[in-house]
């Protein structure tokens, strides 16, 4: 049977988790809080000099063609940016087959 001694030291060790995965928990909220601050810019870009670079961001900007919540990014639409996948070498030589078969008539064509 358990005894008080037993059932403390579990409740003890129940808190000290709990404590620890709260103080985990903390942690990584204040470090999502922290990313969350910080503005988002696309690869590439700098927020420092916009005038500069392959595209002018500030360009962009003033013509209203930026996305309001990322830096260096144009707005789109959802499809508009796809572009069709190359077929696989496997997939043509697939496709090569099917066209070589001969169609079978039979045994007495």
């Amino acid at each position: 049977m358990c005894s008080d001694s037993d059932g403390e030291r579990t409740n003890a060790r129940s808190k000290q988790k709990r404590r620890a995965n709260d103080a985990k928990v903390a942690g990584m909220k204040a470090e999502l809080k922290r990313l969350l601050a910080q503005p988002l810019v696309a690869r590439g870009v700098s927020t420092r000099y916009i005038t500069s670079g392959s595209v002018s961001i500030a360009d962009e900007i003033l013509a209203g063609e930026g996305h309001e919540a990322m830096v260096g990014v144009r707005k789109a639409q959802a499809g508009s940016e796809l572009v069709k996948a190359k077929r696989s070498r496997a997939m043509k030589q697939v496709k090569e087959e099917e066209e070589e078969e001969e169609e079978w008539h039979g045994i007495l064509s």
